[in-house]
């Protein structure tokens, strides 16, 4: 690293790059989870796995919600919070509220809430990625804040050697370019206006893959819709497998609306924290070059 490049890369980003790194490559949400309801990893698991079509019905659930994340983003993302500051704890509210309530009412209740709770999680990634620089005009920056729901977990097939967060980073991006960023917005205002008002039932009923079908006139286009509907279901997959482990807890006997409350604002808490460090991380792209950004990283990761 040049002389210069270091001079830019003060003690400030320095310290808040170390904060992201301890952020983005610890996730352990069943840890913490674990602590909070005092019960074993092992004993929520295997509670779970006594479910009938838990696995099913937990992937279905966490598509459903990204696929409706992901219109709101592309819709809407401009109305969801116009504060200039993060508000984290307004939305760790409004998330214990929604838990306590559905975690009356079991598994049904847990994956009812679970749209809801992902929205209250989209308003203050999106805030988060406002305060830390993003523009959520920008169809890359709105994407950003659907991959944040891709970075809350770990899965088997990432490599402890390396960074989970630039692994998972560079898969879920795939095949999004810049010309693919542009033709998704065309192709979803083009959805939007030609379906109209068909376009919020088939959302709902259907999902996002059926409603972009709709919207497929040429070979150029189905390529961006394909490439949407894969980005959307690589993030279901990562996001599933954070929301198993809630399910988990929620769904042990006698925890009920109690796990509830405290498992949605740890479940909220969990992934402010993943926004704080991916958007802190892409502000120092934004400043010092991706290259150097990913350089500095790994070597802060090799200190821990």
């Amino acid at each position: 690293m040049s002389t210069y490049l270091q001079k830019r890369f003060n003690s400030t980003d320095k310290t808040n790059l170390k904060q992201a790194v301890l952020i983005l490559e610890n996730p352990n949400f069943l840890i913490k989870a674990s602590n909070v309801v005092g019960k074993p990893i092992e004993f929520i698991i295997g509670t779970l796995n006594k479910v009938p079509f838990a696995s099913t019905l937990i992937n279905r659930g966490a598509t459903k919600s990204i696929e409706i994340a992901t219109h709101t983003v592309l819709f809407t993302l401009d109305e969801l919070n116009t504060s200039k500051n993060s508000a984290d704890g307004f939305h760790i509210m409004l998330a214990a509220l929604s838990g306590g309530v559905c975690g009356f009412f079991g598994l049904p209740g847990v994956l009812a809430d679970l749209p809801v709770s992902t929205m209250v999680m989209l308003r203050s990634i999106a805030a988060i990625a406002r305060y830390e620089g993003e523009d959520l005009n920008n169809i890359e920056s709105q994407m950003e804040c659907i991959t944040v729901f891709a970075l809350g977990g770990n899965t088997t097939t990432d490599d402890a050697a390396e960074s989970a967060y630039f692994t998972t980073r560079a898969t879920i991006s795939k095949g999004l370019t810049k010309d693919t960023l542009l033709g998704i917005t065309k192709t979803l205002s083009t959805a939007a206006t030609t379906i109209d008002k068909e376009f919020a039932k088939i959302l709902a009923k259907e999902g996002m893959p059926k409603l972009l079908e709709k919207t497929v006139q040429n070979e150029t286009t189905k390529k961006t819709v394909d490439a949407l509907v894969k980005f959307i279901n690589q993030v279901s997959a990562r996001y599933a497998v954070t929301v198993t482990e809630k399910v988990a807890v929620e769904v042990v006997p006698i925890i009920g609306a109690v796990a509830g409350v405290g498992i949605n604002t740890l479940f909220t808490t969990h992934y402010q924290r993943m926004a704080h460090g991916h958007f802190t991380v892409r502000r120092l792209e934004r400043k010092h070059g991706k290259e150097l950004v990913k350089k500095e990283y790994e070597k802060l990761m090799k200190e821990k």
